[in-house]
């Protein structure tokens, strides 16, 4: 496969902006402290005790580190949003508790491109099972996909764009 200078160029712009760009480190107990003092209830959900005490535990952490060192279940933009400026308790978009099947399967034809993981059949297995199901919590489509989906992009399906009004 050739390579033209304009692509190389491009691909030598976008590496020397990620080296550019500094991550933030938080020490192991600031970042517990931030899980615990956050008005977000759904924190509970996602960190136990023992995930707490591990995370106090650490003498420095980035983002990428903790999203590592946690499960997959655990959105991305939660992770995340802990390292940034931004105020404890905005650190989590509106959430839908569930959604209907068929919106969910839309949502998914609309925008991912999954049929790399789970080819033509899977697809049409997903869609099927998804116009079935009256409503669906996060937890559920998690447990029809199989692991190596984005866990970010499965739990993405239930924020903003299809999540209308406060969780609560």
């Amino acid at each position: 496969m050739k390579i033209s200078k304009e692509h190389l160029k491009q691909i030598v712009r976008e590496e020397l902006k990620n080296l550019s760009e500094k991550e933030i480190s938080l020490s192991g107990k600031e970042v517990a402290n931030r899980i615990k003092n956050s008005k977000d209830k759904n924190h509970k959900m996602f960190f136990g005790k023992k995930a707490l005490s591990a995370i106090a535990k650490k003498s420095k952490l980035t983002a990428k580190e903790l999203d590592h060192m946690l499960p997959d279940y655990i959105p991305g933009n939660l992770i995340h949003g802990l390292f940034t400026e931004a105020e404890v308790n905005e650190m989590r978009p509106h959430v839908a508790k569930d959604l209907p099947g068929e919106t969910i399967w839309d949502h998914i034809s609309d925008h991912y491109d999954w049929e790399d993981y789970l080819g033509k059949g899977g697809m049409k297995e997903l869609e099927k099972s998804l116009k079935k199901m009256k409503r669906v919590k996060p937890q559920q489509l998690d447990q029809m996909l199989p692991g190596y989906i984005p866990a970010d992009e499965v739990y993405d399906i239930f924020r903003n764009s299809l999540a209308i009004g406060p969780t609560e």
